[in-house]
């Protein structure tokens, strides 16, 4: 029968190593992203790097390519963070819904404007196609519209008020983590991205130069106000209303990670 005491030992130890990775009370949640893009690289690093894991949260990490799609599935439960568009966010907080922003991702525009050589200024654009000439970062022209946001839906993150903070905690770790190691973010980028390391490596030195992703993960209030007037301008928010930020916006998840935790 020494075998068998030998197979309950051995079980025994694969099944304590197991509990050991995996942290008590560990909650499951979904994460929608629209793409692959650089901004997600401090989701990424704080996940390879178990600071997920540590907030007692076990993620799993879906792209959709469609943040239609991703706002439906918040609703419906399918997930429970995304970090994606705010204009369907906005729209749907001023139609009286429950999607809601609650940190901030890119508050800046990361797009450069291409050009054939002999157009030099925007007003060239007019009737032309676009080609070969670098105009600029549209920073230049738009400098602050919110890009990209850590959006859910405010019942759910209500209920749920310990694992939403937890979450951000463990993303801004992930963001010092990309400043502080940018080599090791460059690999983790080029990997997730499928691109070059020097390219990968590019993206990061561009983002952090532009200061497109906030530190703090604040929502950018002028970016956030120029999304709302752009939806104004093509009908989608009633002409009359006015910019509301905390209408869009709950502080209170980001504000309490500053706050000292509790005993978990």
């Amino acid at each position: 029968m020494k075998w068998w005491w030998r197979c309950c030992l051995a079980l025994a130890l694969m099944l304590s190593a197991i509990l050991a990775v995996i942290p008590a009370g560990s909650a499951e949640m979904k994460v929608a992203i629209v793409s692959r893009t650089v901004f997600y690289v401090p989701l990424w690093i704080a996940d390879h790097a178990g600071y997920f894991k540590e907030e007692g949260l076990e993620l799993a990490i879906e792209v959709y390519d469609n943040a239609e799609r991703i706002n439906e599935d918040l609703r419906a439960g399918r997930v429970q963070i995304a970090v994606s568009t705010p204009e369907s966010v906005v729209v749907d907080a001023y139609r009286g819904g429950s999607l809601r922003i609650v940190a901030g991702n890119a508050a800046k525009l990361p797009h450069f404007i291409i050009a054939r050589p002999e157009i030099r200024a925007l007003e060239h654009l007019r009737g032309a196609r676009f080609g070969f000439n670098n105009l600029g970062a549209m920073l230049k022209y738009i400098p602050d519209y919110q890009f990209t946001s850590v959006n859910v839906d405010a019942t759910w993150a209500s209920q749920n008020r310990d694992l939403v903070v937890a979450f951000l905690r463990a993303l801004r770790r992930g963001q010092a983590r990309m400043q502080s190691d940018p080599t090791q973010a460059a690999e983790l980028a080029a990997q997730e991205l499928k691109t070059s390391l020097a390219f990968a490596r590019r993206a990061l030195e561009e983002t952090a130069t532009l200061k497109i992703l906030p530190e703090d993960l604040s929502v950018s209030r002028p970016g956030l106000s120029y999304v709302f007037e752009s939806l104004k301008s093509v009908g989608l928010i009633p002409p009359d209303d006015a910019f509301d930020f905390l209408k869009v916006v709950d502080q209170a998840y980001l504000a309490a990670i500053a706050r000292p935790r509790g005993p978990r």
